[in-house]
């Protein structure tokens, strides 16, 4: 008898902890919802895991996580999925107000974050609206909105930076980091990594980050060239091998067909290769195009000869993920050993560095 009262009392007990460890979320809609089903979606998919209709302007959800999760509350569309709110699920009772939750640790230190970054989002919203109005002749009111507009972005980049920097023992920053990126100092970004919470290592949007600033440590001065397999405008393969790190300087251009500013740069780079590919010099263009025919009207059209590569995958290609790429025209100089010793040359300092390395 004790025995059976004692596991019956070990049942309740273990219920009770699973009813703790709940979570509920109450939320509010429009009248506009009334009566039709709304869903909860996980960050990055279309497909729903839970699912709520609306009742008297009431919403709510009701179940169990084992970690904090970022998720979205909507419902779809013919293009896509309309996010209303996004929380982050952790057990407990969620209030959702507007776009973000209230009433557990970590969505009180998110929705922290949202209200102080919320007045700096508001300026810059009008700004550009104001920016929007402006004949292109208007160069004094131009400048001044410009100047208004980097002094909020600046305030806000202060805010999250430091926010970041104080929650790392949670997943809100995951997001967060990859882009402010630029934001820190190498050796902060490397404390970010070192000091993570194993919750934060583990949120989709950390991982991104990592993914990235493991490409950008490999583009870095003093590493060696990470080989890229493609094809060229002829659909022969083709690798950054056969031209790196054979006894040559090599600048390795990441460009595009529909990137103004790497055209832009297309009569210098062509200028420092006319000028020094007899004294050991090589440019190998490797595009971040999805067509071919782009690709290949551009090489004509600019007037391009030196050789080229492409996967025609756009931003998904294999460069933006080996070198942590987010950003074109990209430009890297490697030494005769595949070895990198220059970033970003642009513009006259092309033939200023090659002068440096080409004496």
């Amino acid at each position: 008898m004790k025995k059976v009262l004692f596991t019956i009392l070990a049942a309740g007990a273990s219920l009770s902890l699973s009813a703790q460890s709940a979570y509920v979320i109450n939320g509010t809609a429009g009248n506009d919802l009334e009566g039709k089903t709304i869903y909860l979606y996980n960050v990055g998919s279309r497909t729903p895991s839970d699912s709520a209709v609306v009742k008297g302007g009431k919403y709510s959800f009701k179940g169990n996580t084992e970690k904090p999760v970022f998720v979205n509350i909507g419902y779809p569309m013919q293009r896509g999925v309309f996010n209303m709110a996004s929380v982050i699920l952790e057990n407990g009772t969620i209030q959702v107000n507007e776009t973000a939750g209230t009433g557990t640790p970590t969505n009180d230190k998110w929705n922290s974050y949202q209200q102080a970054v919320k007045p700096f989002n508001t300026k810059i919203a009008e700004l550009e609206k104001e920016a929007r109005k402006l004949d292109r002749s208007e160069e004094a009111k131009m400048n001044a909105l410009r100047d208004q507009y980097m002094e909020a972005s600046n305030s806000m980049t202060k805010i999250t930076k430091e926010y970041i920097l104080n929650n790392l023992d949670n997943i809100t920053p995951g997001n967060l980091i990859g882009r402010n990126e630029r934001a820190f100092e190498p050796a902060e970004l490397e404390k970010i990594v070192n000091t993570a919470s194993p919750a934060l290592k583990a949120d989709a949007g950390f991982q991104r980050f990592m993914k990235h600033y493991e490409g950008v440590k490999r583009a870095a001065v003093g590493m060696k060239f990470t080989d890229l397999k493609m094809k060229d405008l002829n659909d022969k393969d083709v690798s950054l091998s056969d031209y790196v790190g054979k006894g040559k300087y090599v600048m390795v251009d990441f460009w595009a067909s529909w990137c103004g500013p790497c055209r832009g740069e297309i009569p210098h780079v062509k200028a420092a290769y006319d000028k020094f590919k007899e004294k050991g010099f090589e440019v190998v263009g490797v595009s971040f195009d999805s067509t071919k025919d782009a690709w290949a009207k551009a090489v004509e059209q600019l007037g391009i000869n030196w050789p080229q590569m492409s996967d025609l995958k756009g931003w998904q290609c294999a460069a933006a993920e080996a070198y942590g790429i987010n950003g074109i025209p990209f430009t890297l100089l490697v030494d005769p050993n595949g070895v990198i010793v220059e970033q970003n040359l642009r513009g006259e300092r092309i033939e200023e560095l090659l002068n440096k390395y080409l004496k």
